[in-house]
């Protein structure tokens, strides 16, 4: 009995170890990362005025967003 027990148990850490490398290489795949990450601004105060985006002191957005509109990604 002890030996079928630990056959289980060296077939399942085998099993175990097999899906774990698996899942460490295929995590390592090319780099295919977008080169900018991209930002959505929602206006979500209905009480707060418009506001202005600035992205380096460069204004982004045309006319003021006001509540409930988004920018769109940026």
């Amino acid at each position: 009995m002890f030996k079928a027990l630990l056959k289980k148990h060296t077939v399942l850490s085998a099993v175990v170890l097999a899906l774990f490398t698996t899942m460490i290489f295929s995590a390592c795949d090319d780099d295919d990362d977008p080169a900018q990450g991209k930002v959505l601004v929602v206006h979500a105060s209905p009480d707060a005025p418009g506001v202005d985006l600035l992205i380096d002191d460069a204004k982004v957005n045309s006319a003021a967003l006001s509540f409930p509109n988004n920018t769109g990604y940026l």
